[in-house]
């Protein structure tokens, strides 16, 4: 099950490279979003791991964001755990690209071939 929500980046904490038991380096990031509603404030924190963190790279504290997530969960030694999952953000703060107008032939009817 996705979720999809408007929230606010409340932090943002820098990026780092980490380093996994087997020797490989994989960027991480941690976030705190908020969202208010009806008078209350809800919190979600995230850890981004890989290529997550990507998405993140030209939003800012305070921005707007169209977060999509689901909760995950799994067991360990009898124990369960659950984590937030981030599918893609995307920064609603910053304008959108224009779509490239397009060019349209002067002379319809007209056709370029020789032939």
């Amino acid at each position: 099950m996705i979720y999809t929500e408007k929230v606010r980046i409340a932090k943002l904490w820098p990026h780092e490279n980490r380093t996994s038991k087997s020797g490989s380096e994989y960027p991480y990031r941690q976030v705190l979003f908020e969202k208010e509603e009806n008078g209350y404030t809800d919190k979600l924190y995230f850890e981004l791991v890989g290529q997550d963190t990507d998405d993140l790279f030209t939003a800012k504290e305070g921005d707007e964001v169209e977060l999509r997530y689901r909760p995950d969960c799994h067991e360990y030694n009898g124990r369960w755990y659950t984590r937030l999952k981030a599918h893609s953000i995307r920064n609603l703060s910053q304008p959108r690209p224009q779509p490239v107008p397009r060019v349209e032939d002067q002379d319809e009817g007209k056709d370029d071939l020789p032939f």
